[in-house]
């Protein structure tokens, strides 16, 4: 019984310790998924003897080439040093080292979203006539697949494992029967802002009706909706979230019930005051 009682007060001393790193690198003010992270980690350690941590990625897009007479050229083939995820690599590592450090080993799961095109930018495009040649853009997509597993490999801790959503996605149905209409519309204005006003985007003269952003914005969320189940089954929901806007993004990878935990590393100072 004392070695039964002695066992348990280690994991929950690493449960609180494994907790203080993680929240320490939190950097969203009153997060309102801070009090369920130790809970979270202390059920993962009981059941695999360390804890996981997953993060989305997506494939590397350059816009202006859906202006050019190749726009399949729009999904980057190889990773760059300034793509999305490159830059978030020093904070991973610096997370899992101070984990280490206190006594805590991690494994890193990266869903990459390679799907997005198919299950929802589509509809711009299509409304702005623009085609690509499928077995290219597959060429291009498995290329960049593969330097982000190479890359990732190279420059993260092990252990790491990388997943696309298509090898998954089967796996995840439809739940939502309704979503709330003021998420619709959140995300078909960050769609806007992204797509009308983005910097990326300025040089294509979109013509999108506000129907399609709607459209758009249903397909994306029923996405997350699935990605987020995803999240609970890998490692038991502990998400560092890389992307804007912060909390709706959370919002909607929780939207079908999905035991999903968020920390946000990556809020820049200039972004808490509008938080």
């Amino acid at each position: 019984m004392k070695e039964t009682l002695t066992i348990s007060q280690e994991l929950e001393d690493a449960a609180e310790r494994s907790a203080k790193v993680l929240l320490d690198f939190d950097r969203l003010p009153n997060n309102p998924d801070r009090n369920l992270i130790k809970n979270k980690l202390l059920e993962q350690l009981k059941r695999d003897g360390l804890i996981t941590l997953v993060v989305f990625s997506c494939l590397d897009w350059l816009p202006e080439k859906l202006a050019s007479n190749k726009p399949e050229e729009f999904i980057g083939e190889t990773v760059r040093e300034l793509d999305l995820f490159v830059p978030r690599i020093n904070k991973l590592k610096q997370i899992r080292e101070k984990l280490l450090q206190s006594g805590v080993t991690s494994k890193l799961v990266i869903i990459l979203g390679d799907t997005d095109l198919e299950d929802y930018f589509n509809l711009i495009l299509e409304q702005n006539n623009i085609k690509l040649d499928k077995k290219l853009l597959r060429q291009r997509e498995e290329s960049y697949v593969s330097s982000f597993i190479t890359r990732s490999q190279e420059r993260l801790l092990s252990p790491i494992e990388v997943i696309t959503w298509s090898e998954i996605q089967t796996l995840y149905a439809d739940t939502i029967t309704n979503i709330p209409e003021t998420m619709i519309m959140q995300e078909a204005e960050a769609m806007k802002e992204s797509y009308l006003r983005g910097r990326n985007y300025t040089n294509l003269e979109f013509n999108i009706p506000e129907q399609v952003f709607f459209d758009c914005a249903k397909r994306k969320i029923t996405l997350y909706a699935k990605q987020g189940n995803a999240i609970s089954d890998f490692g038991g929901g502990i998400l560092l979230q890389t992307e804007m806007p912060w909390l709706l993004r959370t919002q909607m990878l929780k939207l079908s019930g999905a035991d999903v935990s968020a920390i946000y590393p990556w809020i820049r100072q200039e972004e808490i005051n509008d938080l």
